[in-house]
């Protein structure tokens, strides 16, 4: 495949996210697919153990979503620059103040994908875990 459709994967893989088609997103993820979250302690490996994150995602930020301000791409690996939005199910561990309530987040993620034969095989996420943590209105932001 080319550039421009590994690109094209990259998007429906977010598509996919977005509209909670597990099924495509499953189609979309390489059978050995690996995840580099910097929020998980190991690299997470396998089609199903990748879906079932994404799912675990949305348990937790029911509205959560990707919107994609740019991709391209070099051979195998895509880029992609986003815009991630979500409100959380309850305030996080470590909420602050009486009556804490569920807060929302929004910030920059930029995505790195390699893609092989029309899947997503390798995923990097980059993003501001203390400005995520920091919006939710966690203490622990403010201990790092």
């Amino acid at each position: 495949m080319g550039t421009q459709q590994n690109v094209q994967v990259v998007t429906d893989f977010i598509d996919a996210f977005n509209s909670r088609d597990w099924d495509r997103l499953r189609v979309l993820c390489g059978d050995s697919i690996t995840i580099h979250d910097p929020s998980a302690p190991e690299a997470i490996r396998g089609k199903a153990a990748a879906v079932e994150m994404f799912q675990a995602f949305v348990d937790y930020f029911a509205d959560g979503r990707i919107d994609i301000e740019r991709n391209f791409g070099q051979g195998a690996w895509v880029c992609s620059m986003n815009r991630e939005t979500g409100t959380a199910k309850v305030p996080p561990e470590g909420a602050q103040g009486e009556g804490a309530k569920p807060k929302s987040y929004s910030i920059p993620t930029c995505y790195a994908a390699r893609v092989e034969e029309g899947a997503v095989q390798e995923l990097h996420f980059f993003y501001d875990a203390q400005a995520m943590m920091t919006q939710l209105g966690s203490s622990e932001a403010s201990e790092g």
